[in-house]
């Protein structure tokens, strides 16, 4: 049985959460607190409304051709363990395009990684957006331009300003304040002022590396930035930043490049799919 989740299901959405996410209890928490509601999760329940599998959304409009459309993207997926490999994730994307058919949503957006690529290869989703990531290694920093925290109306303007394209995701004012929010979890937003821009950068700090997970810094000073935010942040060592595809990182230091798919989209409605529509997204870093 496939249905919208019930608050009482909250206790084994976090045990599914963290059997497929080990060691991601303060980030559990923090999204079943700030952001989750039985709508904003569609749950895959057995006989007795046991949870096997479930998945996340977050609601927006899109601008393309001139037009507005709702697109609701599938955050996070898991399944327990038990009952991986029985079509329990592919069900629940069916039911959940049956229901934006129904109900006016013209777009449903995934979220790529590897273990999801299969799903949405069956479900028919079109490659839509690549990401480029650059890795190097810092040693202290001595010397580097100031950071300030950056506050919400400042995030939401630049945020909306860098993701701007000819198909962009204007995310609810709600979403938004939790991407905000969440992005600071194990992290911060900083802002600052280099080659004459005002930037932000939004970091996490993983257990062997910094993850610059999103900025609007020009490539041409990505070099600058990288020392910036390590040294408001006082890392050392191993720093990966992602940017837009045809913005990669200028880092001649770079130890490592890779280009790669970040997101599918799932044309509901077939008249969307504009073909050279261009867009971006990036919500968070698995």
């Amino acid at each position: 049985m496939i249905q919208f989740a019930a608050p009482s299901m909250i206790p084994e959405l976090k045990a599914l959460w963290l059997e497929c996410f080990p060691g991601d209890d303060d980030y559990c928490n923090f999204f079943f607190d700030h952001y989750f509601s039985p709508e904003t999760c569609v749950v895959h329940a057995g006989e007795g409304g046991e949870v096997e599998a479930a998945a996340y959304i977050f609601r927006g409009k899109v601008k393309i051709a001139g037009r507005t459309e709702k697109v609701w993207f599938l955050y996070a997926g898991a399944t327990f363990k038990k009952y991986r490999k029985m079509g329990k994730c592919s069900a629940i994307c069916r039911w959940i395009a049956d229901y934006c058919r129904a109900n006016g949503v013209g777009i449903i957006a995934l979220s790529t990684s590897p273990s999801s690529l299969s799903l949405c290869e069956k479900s028919g989703m079109i490659p839509m957006a690549n990401m480029a990531s650059a890795t190097v290694v810092r040693e202290k920093i001595t010397e580097a331009v100031p950071c300030t925290k950056c506050d919400y109306p400042a995030f939401a303007q630049m945020r909306g300003a860098y993701l701007s394209e000819d198909f962009a995701i204007g995310w609810t004012d709600e979403t938004l304040r939790y991407m905000h929010a969440e992005m600071q979890t194990s992290g911060d937003i900083i802002r600052c002022e280099i080659g004459g821009n005002t930037c932000y950068a939004a970091y996490t700090l993983l257990e062997e590396e910094l993850l610059i997970r999103e900025t609007n810094c020009p490539p041409a000073d990505m070099s600058a930035l990288v020392d910036a935010v390590c040294a408001y942040a006082g890392w050392q060592g191993k720093v990966s930043v992602y940017a837009k595809a045809d913005a990669e990182p200028c880092l001649p230091d770079a130890v490592s490049r890779e280009v790669f798919c970040y997101a599918h989209m799932w044309f509901v409605d077939e008249s969307l799919a504009i073909p050279g529509a261009k867009w971006y997204i990036n919500l968070t870093a698995e």
